[in-house]
């Protein structure tokens, strides 16, 4: 009988061939899933293109500056990290790069390492991815920075705004800066970009942009309806005083109310019973027998000059007054950034255990200030004092930029601003109104930085012989503005020039005299609330007639929470203040003797022009 043999794969054959098989099934399986991964997934976007920057300088700073770009979204999305332009390769010992993302008021967000570099990296760009991606909102501002900390960095000046960018979403509004070590950045120099940038994705669509409104709407509104101000943000506390043996004191009771150059002799004890703690300047310096006035009188100074006379009432120096205006003969002109920083290390030589004050003036409280970064304090031959406006319009700062105002307050401990908005003759009604005391104040925050003191002027008495003087009512208006925009510090100016110098104007009006008292007796009160920490998002506000508006500023003492708010001055609303923290009960009304409901965090109140409610909610 005769087999037939049939050949058969051997089995460990037929096992491999249906191995590779599966792994190529899988293998089709996730490169479709990667493809389909990769369509669905938005592409990552950045301000700025891969190429190098054009007319890029390599700047060189001495010390540590944080640098940075102010953007925004039209549409949802996540902020995956952040990339800047390195001119020059870090030297050998450069400290780690760390690169930030914050918003709009300082809050910081995101933070990462940069790899390490080192001398031999060419110039081009760098990036560093966050742990985790940062969702953005539209249209809300952000920053994105990094810390160059032996000051080298790209920079293109007289950028922004002509040529900034706007791939897709994504909008580059303005370069910032700050020196120092890792603080948020938002001072500007002449229109810099620093070449700091974002890599962006978008989880949604942009939003339509909003139609413009009709130019006679417009044009019905200026000088009228004004943006709400954003909370003011400052790290400030009066801790901040504890680094100075012989300072202003740093208990939370103690809260800052100055006058401006006066005679302690002939008005110690009177302005002691306006409740007021501070003389700010004494012309002649620390004479024996006016600190023996202040002291007689419980009242501290700040000197008029850096001395050797320790005296206890003595808690600083005065370095300078609007030197943004003062004209400085020997310079040619006012007195310049470097000029101010000289005076305070001068100062600190002579006595390191007391601040600095520096007192900024119109360029620093004003947006478009003749002055300005020019440091000119001269109008032209032709100037109409009776038509300012038609000068403003003429362009007498060509490249003047708000930039120089930071580097005034460099080496200043105490920042301090004047303009009396309300009655000042000189400049054009778009500048003027108890509203422009809190944008000055909130200009200065911004020159100065969120953790040094701001202290803000007050007028109170006919200034000029061609100018009306304020009322008791405007005065607790202002007072409260500057306060709610951030304000440390109030400093009241008690001179006249009307048909001659009155030096204590203030004390001679009874009028006035009775209302200051009421302000500073509840400033006092309420110290230890307006020195604590700044609740960015305890409140929001609605107000019935939006284009009137109401600005608050909310604080958190004792468990209790206080909303601080005043009218927008531009008609009478009612307004719903919506708490974040909810609850039902009752908020009283300080100094009014009437208490309103809380329901489910909310309550409702009316304001007139520029009125001041204070708010304090039980905890």
């Amino acid at each position: 009988m005769t087999r037939t043999l049939v050949a058969e794969p051997p089995v460990r054959t037929r096992r491999r061939t249906g191995l590779l098989a599966g792994i190529a099934v899988v293998l089709a399986l996730v490169l479709w899933a990667v493809m389909a991964i990769s369509r669905a997934r938005p592409p990552e976007l950045s301000l700025w293109p891969e190429t190098d920057p054009v007319a890029t300088a390599a700047a060189g700073d001495e010390g540590p500056v944080e640098l940075g770009v102010r953007f925004s979204s039209a549409a949802p999305g996540q902020v995956l990290g952040v990339r800047y332009y390195a001119a020059k390769p870090p030297p050998a010992a450069a400290a780690a790069v760390v690169g930030s993302l914050w918003d709009a008021e300082g809050a910081l967000l995101a933070r990462a390492t940069f790899g390490a570099g080192g001398p031999g990296d060419p110039p081009g760009w760098r990036e560093v991815r966050f742990d985790r991606p940062v969702s953005v909102e539209p249209a809300a501002g952000y920053v994105a920075s990094y810390q160059a900390a032996d000051g080298r960095y790209a920079v293109t000046q007289d950028f922004f705004p002509a040529d900034a960018a706007d791939p897709g979403p994504l909008r580059a509004e303005q370069g910032v800066f700050r020196y120092g070590d890792g603080a948020f950045p938002s001072d500007t120099y002449r229109g810099s970009n620093y070449w700091v940038d974002v890599v962006f994705v978008a989880t949604g669509p942009a939003s339509p942009a909003p139609e413009a409104p009709a130019p006679e709407a417009a044009a019905a509104g200026a000088g009228e309806v004004r943006p709400r101000p954003p909370t003011p943000v400052s790290s400030y506390t009066p801790a901040y005083w504890a680094r100075w043996e012989n300072g202003p004191s740093a208990d939370p009771s103690f809260f800052p109310i100055g006058v401006w150059m006066q005679d302690p002799d002939r008005t110690a004890a009177g302005y002691r019973a306006l409740g007021v703690n501070t003389f700010v300047g004494l012309w002649e310096g620390p004479q024996e027998h006016w600190l023996e006035a202040l002291a007689a009188n419980d009242l501290t100074a700040l000197s008029g000059a850096a001395t050797d006379v320790d005296a206890e009432v003595l808690t600083g120096h005065v370095l300078a007054d609007e030197p943004d205006m003062n004209v400085n003969p020997e310079a040619g002109g006012c007195l310049t950034p470097e000029q101010v920083a000289e005076l305070a290390r001068e100062a600190r030589a002579a006595d390191p255990t007391r601040p600095v004050y520096l007192n900024g003036g119109k360029g620093f409280a004003l947006p478009d200030f003749y002055g300005g970064a020019n440091c000119h304090n001269q109008r032209p031959a032709d100037y109409d004092a009776e038509h300012p406006e038609s000068w403003y319009q003429q362009d007498f700062l060509p490249g003047a930029d708000d930039g120089i105002y930071a580097e005034y307050l460099r080496e200043v401990d105490i920042c301090s601003v004047d303009y009396y908005a309300v009655t000042d003759p000189y400049e054009p009604e778009r500048h003027r109104g108890i509203w422009a005391y809190g944008r000055a104040v909130r200009r200065m925050r911004a020159f100065c930085g969120p953790d040094k003191p701001v202290w803000a002027f007050v007028e109170t008495t006919q200034i000029w012989d061609d100018a009306g003087q304020v009322t008791p009512e405007q005065v607790r208006s202002i007072v409260w503005t500057s306060l709610i925009a951030g304000a440390n510090g109030i400093e009241y100016f008690a001179h006249s020039f009307a048909g001659g110098l009155t030096d204590n104007a203030l004390l001679k009006d009874p009028a006035m005299v009775e209302e200051v008292t009421a302000i500073n007796t509840q400033i006092t009160e309420l110290a230890p609330a307006l020195n604590s920490p700044t609740l960015a998002d305890a409140v929001t506000v609605d107000a019935v007639e939006p284009a009137v508006g109401v600005d608050t500023l909310a604080k958190r003492h004792g468990g209790d929470t206080y909303v601080f708010a005043i009218g927008g001055g531009s008609g009478a609303t009612a307004a719903t203040f919506t708490l974040a923290g909810g609850g039902s009960g009752e908020v009283e009304v300080l100094g009014e003797d009437r208490t309103l409901e809380l329901t489910d965090g909310r309550f409702t109140d009316d304001f007139a022009d520029y009125s001041v409610h204070l708010y304090r909610v039980r905890a």
